[in-house]
């Protein structure tokens, strides 16, 4: 029964030394480790990639001047946001740093008072009721296949517009607004103070 036992437990002598951690990592990988590895170097790639197009870009762009045409309609499309000269780039500049604008007129008292800047919606400023729930932001629908914009004055920018006007501009326009029957009865309301300082500044300008 010894025998026996000694066969069937053999000493450790009988068996070979076990590899060296090192000789396992190198020789199996782990799988997950290869792939995080892999991903690491395609990350790597890319980003040099990145970089090179954009090297190119901006070399391209100081070396090569656009017709005078071309950066005419550039600075109408990007509506002063950058420096710009012309009196009419100068308001839509101002405009676009609107903080503060008064709603007055409307039917429904509550949505009248004063607006401030919220952040941003649709690319452009968005603006919150000072003292209730009424915010102000542009729309832009693209489900037709051509953009179709509106402002709106909704409750905590909600799916349902309780006044609004169609315009593509980045800031709402002063007039022209329009009530939702169903949710707000009464007259219309104006906007005043920036937004109308500016949409004066333009008109002028034009």
């Amino acid at each position: 029964s010894r025998q026996r036992a000694r066969a069937r437990h053999p000493s450790t002598a009988q068996f070979s030394t076990p590899a060296s951690a090192e000789s396992l990592s190198t020789s199996r990988p782990d799988p997950l480790c290869y792939l995080a590895m892999e991903e690491a170097r395609a990350a790597e790639q890319a980003l040099k990639e990145a970089a090179a197009k954009a090297a190119a870009r901006s070399a391209a762009a100081t070396t090569v001047s656009a017709p005078a045409d071309a950066r005419s309609s550039l600075a109408n499309m990007i509506r002063g946001r950058v420096g710009c000269s012309s009196a009419g780039g100068r308001a839509a500049a101002a405009a676009s740093g609107a903080a503060e604008i008064v709603v007055s007129g409307c039917g429904n008292e509550s949505i009248n008072g004063t607006y401030r800047r919220d952040g941003e919606r649709d690319g452009v400023p968005c603006y919150r009721h000072a003292a209730a729930s009424w915010t102000i932001e542009r729309d832009t629908d693209r489900s037709a296949g051509e953009a179709v914009s509106e402002w709106c004055i909704c409750d905590d920018y909600g799916f349902e517009s309780h006044c609004f006007v169609k315009a593509a501009g980045d800031l709402p326009p002063a007039a022209g607004w329009a009530c939702s029957p169903a949710v707000c009865t009464g007259h219309p309301p104006s906007l005043s103070g920036a937004v109308a300082a500016a949409a004066g500044e333009a008109a002028a300008a034009g």
